[in-house]
């Protein structure tokens, strides 16, 4: 019915369900032409459109319920407040940006004429570009070093407060999903799963190292000569002590005489008397 009223998209977003990832719907969508792009598992940030969009409903959920009316209900209602305001990111309503029009609400509108048509994608992109400035400097992101062939670990997805983050099982990354994704496949058993950059990490490199055993001694020659070395190494070598002048005060950095307190000079008796 989407498909019938609105035409087929050039791509659709979707998670990892059953219902997405089957023969049957990535048949539909090749034969279409929609590209389908799938979403990180156990990584919503990869579909942030969608979770913000969540973000939004959720707090009128919460509004509705706060004033004893039930959201089912005000559902039209909410969802014509969010097609009929204006986004940020494009500066127009989503409304607009699909049938190039404004739907009519119950608020009065002072705009009779045709606004001036203005560069979308443009506005869109330069949006789209300082958010991800401001976001790659609060989070001090930076381009991950994977490619295909990289031997890694993958994080567990279990919630073990003791258990290590990482397991041992090692698997090769095969090719790309996404910008940020690649799928893998487990060298011991052959599963493959994807993942997103932030849950895998690169396998340490073991290097060989052979340490030469030591060189065993000659003769006894040898020997005596490295025992004379070693007991002329032992003897005290003369050094020269610096010893500091006591003649003139001591002073601090800014010139100020260092005075020692009364008990510590010569010829300062004290008296302990009992009671």
């Amino acid at each position: 019915i989407i498909f019938a009223r609105f035409g087929y998209p050039l791509e659709v977003v979707t998670d990892n369900g059953k219902q997405f990832v089957g023969k049957v719907f990535e048949a539909f969508l090749r034969t279409s032409g929609v590209k389908h792009i799938k979403a990180s598992p156990y990584y919503p940030k990869s579909n942030g459109k969608i979770e913000r969009f969540h973000r939004y409903l959720k707090k009128a959920f919460k509004a509705a319920k706060s004033e004893g009316r039930n959201w089912r209900e005000d559902l039209s209602k909410i969802l014509l407040a969010y097609r009929s305001t204006p986004h940020r990111a494009s500066g127009e309503t989503p409304a607009y940006l699909m049938f190039g029009r404004d739907v009519r609400t119950k608020l009065p509108s002072l705009i009779t004429d045709k606004r001036e048509t203005k560069d979308i994608e443009s506005h869109h992109k330069s949006y789209n570009e300082k958010m991800k400035q401001y976001a790659d400097m609060t989070r001090r992101a930076k381009e991950h070093n994977f490619k295909l062939g990289d031997v890694v670990y993958v994080a567990s997805m279990e919630d073990g407060k003791l258990d290590s983050k990482y397991r041992d099982t090692r698997y090769v990354l095969l090719r790309h999903t996404s910008d940020n994704s690649f799928e893998m496949v487990n060298v011991e058993d052959g599963t493959r799963i994807v993942r997103n950059v932030k849950h895998i990490r690169h396998v340490p490199v073991q290097l060989e190292i052979n340490i030469p055993e030591p060189a065993e001694i000659q003769s006894d020659q040898a020997t005596q000569e490295t025992v004379v070395k070693s007991d002329s190494s032992n003897e005290p070598q003369s050094s020269s002590v610096t010893v500091p002048d006591t003649s003139k005060p001591l002073t601090t950095r800014s010139g100020r005489v260092i005075k020692k307190p009364a008990r510590f000079k010569e010829g300062c008796s004290v008296v302990v008397s009992r009671e």
